[in-house]
């Protein structure tokens, strides 16, 4: 009985190795749809939106639906670098799925915020680091700060696209202080 456990573990570790090696060659499946960004200027003045392009290529040869509400908002582009973060928040409106990626390139307008998501309210508190929020012109509304300084590149977030979705964000904005 020894003998034969001997023979069969090499054996089994032959065909895991025989596996890995066929799994290695093989070329990854396309991902059903590519994300890009480009940007209208890599360079900003902190605060001041960035306008640009998401391109969305649907690499199959039918037409996608983006399987969720259009105005719960499907496509996000915000600034991230090593300490400030973009998650977005999407509401939950409850409608048909509207828009479809036809095969090819499609475009959509964006807008990339050089501003923080959230802020602290006057005499509020928080656990986690949080910028206080700036006056606003309007009473009891306080407004967004800017973005400190520095070097970001942009993160794509969407909702409803299919799970093998391929976002490359590569696209960098160098933000400076107002003058």
């Amino acid at each position: 009985m020894i003998k034969s456990l001997r023979w069969t573990v090499p054996i089994a570790c032959a065909g895991a190795l025989w596996v890995a090696s066929a799994a290695e060659g093989s070329p990854k499946p396309r991902p059903s749809v590519t994300v890009h960004v480009s940007l209208a200027t890599r360079r900003a003045v902190a605060g001041t939106p960035i306008k640009g392009t998401a391109i969305l290529t649907n690499t199959t040869k039918t037409p996608i639906t983006v399987e969720t509400c259009a105005a719960n908002g499907w496509l996000r582009v915000g600034l991230v670098n090593r300490t400030i973060g973009f998650n977005p928040a999407f509401t939950l409106i409850g409608c048909a799925p509207s828009v479809v990626l036809r095969p090819g390139v499609n475009r959509f307008p964006i807008t990339v915020l050089t501003r923080y998501q959230s802020c602290l309210q006057p005499g509020g508190q928080s656990i986690t680091p949080v910028p206080p929020c700036l006056p606003a012109s309007s009473p009891g509304l306080n407004a967004l700060p800017p973005l400190p300084a520095g070097r970001y590149s942009t993160k794509t977030v969407t909702v409803g696209l299919p799970h093998d979705t391929s976002t490359a964000n590569v696209s960098v904005a160098l933000l400076r202080n107002r003058p």
